[in-house]
């Protein structure tokens, strides 16, 4: 689907706030689903210095509380995270580590006062908020980083807009993996991450390209949905992922 019948078919979007992280602001955001983060804390810091990032979201970190925080470090940033919980039978608790993937992370630099919000949260979500600070000449904002495995069950989407939904009075920008195609908006998995996040919250996705390609596909599963005036997103291949980094243009 082309750029033009997908911007035609999508519904008229007004801002919430009309100050844009990118240009009002002075932030610049950006999103990698980086397929195991261990061993590639040097693909984040060249990501953050050649993009001229102020914060990067990460999903698919793969990590575990068996994993420190300063094995992930990366210069003049501070990491905040929230790994995949174990079950109640994981093997990872009495022997060799399971493979449970999942995760998200996000990075933010040091010049910046951001702090954990856990007020749209859930311990069945994989999705971590960010909160602002208030300060006169800059509006109080959230940003979060959501990944959702394709596996999930229909009673996901309930979830997530019941968890959500009362975030409909906050500046909100969220980066992500959905696993949902935005390129093809005839699927059912859009169609339920449309009216279970997306119009509750009036967000609209700046990422229309694709952001995975394999030898038989081209899909849009990397997003970047806010209720502020994003600019378009750019798509920059990854040769440590096969998902693409994106963020909206400077």
């Amino acid at each position: 689907m082309s750029n033009a019948t997908l911007n035609a078919h999508a519904p008229p979007f007004t801002p919430k706030n009309s100050a844009t992280l990118t240009h009002n602001m002075k932030i610049n955001i950006g999103h990698i689903n980086i397929c195991s983060l261990r061993h590639k804390t040097h693909v984040i810091e060249s990501f953050i210095r050649k993009q001229n990032l102020d914060i990067l979201a990460t999903s698919e970190t793969w990590l575990d509380g068996g994993v420190p925080d300063a094995e992930m470090a990366v210069p003049s940033t501070t990491l905040y995270r929230l790994d995949r919980p174990c079950n109640v039978n994981c093997s990872c608790l009495t022997s060799s580590p399971c493979k449970k993937g999942g995760g998200v992370c996000i990075y933010v630099k040091n010049s910046l006062n951001l702090h954990v919000d856990l007020t749209y949260t859930h311990p069945d979500l994989e999705l971590l908020w960010l909160r602002s600070p208030k300060q006169n000449n800059r509006p109080q904002f959230l940003i979060g980083c959501i990944y959702r495995p394709p596996s999930q069950p229909i009673s996901y989407w309930t979830l997530l807009k019941e968890t959500t939904e009362a975030a409909d009075k906050e500046d909100i920008v969220l980066l992500g993996d959905m696993n949902v195609d935005f390129l093809d908006q005839q699927n059912p998995a859009f169609a339920s991450f449309k009216s279970s996040l997306l119009l509750p919250l009036n967000l609209h996705n700046v990422v229309h390209d694709p952001t995975r390609l394999t030898p038989t596909s081209a899909t849009s599963l990397d997003c970047i949905p806010a209720n502020m005036d994003l600019s378009p997103a750019k798509v920059v291949g990854c040769q440590y992922s096969d998902h693409s980094f994106v963020a909206p243009q400077q």
